[in-house]
């Protein structure tokens, strides 16, 4: 999968807003969202991103990532830190490191905490309410905007997001232009 968009990194990209009804979701994504947990625990997994990414406009995830613990605990979290594969050997201070899989960390957290991860869409398709900080995360328009974990309705995210990314065929085929192209008009 290919995510083209204009203008723009993740959410601050202009991508196609075709409605289809949800066939393009159905066709290619719908197995993946799974319901929101009922009851999820208190337990917060921060999720890492490598320092100087793009996508972190400047903001230095340590400072980022060690502020947040401390606001996760004074909300009655137990704060967890899964490093970003690429930094892996990243930590924060005071707060245990999560080393397992993105979806072993997924199992575990009743409550996913980004700056702007893209992980923040693996949470939010496995049913973990998130929490993201910035307005270019892709997942700001279902995420919580404080520390109250929400579970929107998630049927109108689900649908744009089909339309970030694209097959290899599709690109090829001219299927990925015929939608993006509807942006520039």
């Amino acid at each position: 999968w290919t995510s083209l968009g204009f203008d723009g990194l993740n959410g601050r990209a202009k991508f196609p807003q075709i409605n289809d009804g949800g066939a393009r979701w159905r066709k290619h994504f719908a197995r993946y969202l799974k319901p929101w947990k009922k009851e999820p625990s208190k337990l917060a997994v921060i999720m890492g991103q490598v320092p100087g990414d793009s996508a972190l406009a400047g903001v230095s995830i340590d400072n980022w990532a060690r502020y947040t613990a401390i606001k996760l605990a004074g909300a009655g979290y137990t704060s967890v830190f899964r490093a970003h594969p690429g930094k892996p050997d990243m930590i924060v201070p005071g707060v245990k490191k999560l080393d397992c899989t993105l979806p072993e960390a997924l199992d575990q957290a009743g409550f996913v905490v980004t700056y702007n991860s893209n992980s923040g869409v693996d949470a939010v398709l496995a049913g973990v309410p998130t929490y993201a900080q910035d307005p270019g995360s892709m997942v700001w328009d279902v995420s919580s905007r404080n520390f109250l974990p929400t579970t929107p309705d998630r049927a109108i995210w689900s649908q744009r997001m089909a339309f970030t990314q694209w097959l290899p065929e599709e690109i090829e085929n001219g299927d990925a232009w015929e939608a993006l192209k509807t942006v520039i008009r």
